[in-house]
C-alpha cells in the first residue's frame, strides 16, 4: 500500500540519519560537531515523529487496507512521509551551513520553511489520527443518547495511544522545546554538558517515550489475536487473559504521564506516587510479553535472565535468591497442597465407585433371589 511503502522509506531514510549522526560523532571528535549538532537539533522533530508514522501506517493498513494509487493525494501519511522528509532535508541544509565559530544559521529563511514544515507535519498526523480512530469506533445517535463503541480492544487501546503520542508532539512543538536540541546557555566540555532542571515538557515526553514500543507491541497482539477474535472482533471477552496485559501496562503509562504533569514533578504529592504506577506497568508487560506466544519469551529470557544475573551487584543477587527462594517455597507448598486435594479427590471417587458397584451387586443378588423364590414350587 501507499501508506506503508511512504514509511518505510521515511524509516530507512531515518535509520541511515542516525548512522550518519553516530558516524559523525564518533570519527570526527569535535572538528565538525558544531554542524553535526545542528543537523541532529534541525531534524529533531522529524526524527521523533518518525516511530509514530510508523505506527500511524500500519494502523491505517490494518483498518482500511493496503492504500492506491488513485487515493494517494487523500492519504495523511503520505503528506506526513513527505513533511519529514522536507524536515530531513531541512536539517542537513541548515547543518552544512552552520558558522563554525557561532554556531548559527547563515539562512534565517531555512528556520522558518522548517516552522511551517513542522506545522503541516503535525496537521498531518492529526488527519491520521482521526482517520484510524473514525475507523476503530462506531458512533450511533438515537433518542436515548450518543452510543460509542469501539472495537477489539488491542486496536482501540493502540490508537489511543497513538493520539496521546500525537497530543505530546503537538504539545512539544507548541511549545518550541525540542528534547534534542542542547539547551541555550549551556558549557560543552568533549561533548558533554551539564545538565540541567528537567521542564515539565521534557518530563512528559520521556514518560510518553515508552508508548511507542507499547503501540507497535499491542499491534503485534491484534495482528496475532485475529483468527481468534473472527472477522468482527468486538468482543473483549474472546481475548485471551495475558492479552490484557498490554491493556494495563497502557493505563499504567497513561497514571505516570498525569504524573508527570504535576508541576512539582512525580516526587510531589502522593508519597511513592512513581514506584506504584511503575508496578502496574511492568506487571502489564510481563503479561503482555507472555501473551505474544511461548516461543517468542522463552529464547528472550533464556537471553535476558543470564545476563541480568551477571551484571547484579552481589546484595542485589543475594535479594534476588531471597525473593527466588520464597515464591518457589510458596510455590511447592501450593503444589503439594494441590496434590493432596487431588488425591483425596481420586480416593473419594474411587470409594464412590466401589460403594455403587456394591450397591448394583446387592441390588442383582436380591432380584436373582426373588426370581429364584418365584420358580420354587
Amino acid at each position: 500500500g501507499v501508506q506503508l511503502l511512504s514509511a518505510s522509506a521515511l524509516i530507512r531514510l531515518a535509520l541511515a540519519f542516525h548512522a550518519l549522526d553516530a558516524g559523525a560523532h564518533a570519527l570526527l571528535l569535535g572538528r565538525g560537531g558544531s554542524a553535526v549538532a545542528g543537523m541532529h537539533g534541525s531534524a529533531g522533530s522529524a526524527m521523533a515523529a518518525v516511530p509514530l508514522i510508523g505506527s500511524l501506517a500500519l494502523m491505517d493498513y490494518m483498518v482500511y487496507g493496503p492504500g492506491s494509487a488513485l487515493l494517494a493525494l487523500v492519504q495523511p501519511v503520505l503528506y506526513c512521509s513527505l513533511a519529514a522528509l522536507v524536515q530531513l532535508g531541512l536539517a542537513m541544509t541548515a547543518g552544512a551551513s552552520l558558522n563554525g565559530s557561532t554556531g548559527e544559521p547563515e539562512q534565517p529563511h531555512v528556520k522558518r520553511v522548517g516552522h511551517l514544515t513542522s506545522l503541516g507535519l503535525n496537521v498531518a498526523m492529526g488527519f491520521g489520527v482521526a482517520r484510524i480512530l473514525a475507523g476503530a469506533i462506531s458512533i450511533s445517535a438515537s433518542t436515548a443518547g450518543i452510543s460509542v463503541q469501539w472495537g477489539e480492544p488491542l486496536f482501540a487501546t493502540a490508537s489511543l495511544l497513538a493520539a496521546l503520542l500525537f497530543a505530546v508532539d503537538a504539545a512539544r512543538t507548541l511549545a518550541g522545546a525540542s528534547t534534542t536540541t542542547p539547551a541555550a546557555g549551556t558549557a560543552h566540555v568533549n561533548g558533554s554538558s551539564r545538565p540541567e532542571t528537567p521542564s515539565t515538557m521534557d518530563r512528559v515526553e520521556a514518560t510518553a517515550m515508552p508508548a511507542h514500543s507499547l503501540a507497535l507491541a499491542l499491534l503485534a497482539s491484534h495482528a496475532g489475536h485475529l483468527e481468534v477474535l473472527g472477522p468482527d472482533g468486538s468482543l473483549p471477552s474472546a481475548l485471551p487473559p495475558l492479552a490484557y496485559g498490554l491493556i494495563l501496562a497502557a493505563v499504567a503509562l497513561l497514571c505516570q504521564l498525569l504524573l508527570a504533569l504535576a508541576p512539582a514533578g512525580p516526587e510531589a504529592g502522593v508519597p511513592h506516587a512513581q514506584q506504584t504506577a511503575q508496578l502496574p506497568l511492568q506487571a502489564g508487560l510481563a503479561l503482555g510479553l507472555v501473551g505474544l506466544g511461548v516461543r517468542l519469551w522463552l529464547p528472550l529470557a533464556a537471553v535476558v535472565v543470564p545476563g541480568t544475573l551477571l551484571l547484579l551487584p552481589a546484595e542485589a543477587r543475594e535479594g534476588l535468591r531471597g525473593v527466588l527462594g520464597a515464591f518457589g517455597g510458596a510455590a511447592g507448598g501450593a503444589a503439594e497442597y494441590l496434590a493432596s486435594c487431588t488425591q483425596a479427590y481420586v480416593k473419594q471417587r474411587q470409594y464412590a465407585k466401589e460403594v455403587l458397584h456394591a450397591q448394583r451387586a446387592d441390588a442383582m443378588a436380591a432380584e436373582v433371589e426373588r426370581e429364584l423364590a418365584r420358580k420354587a414350587p
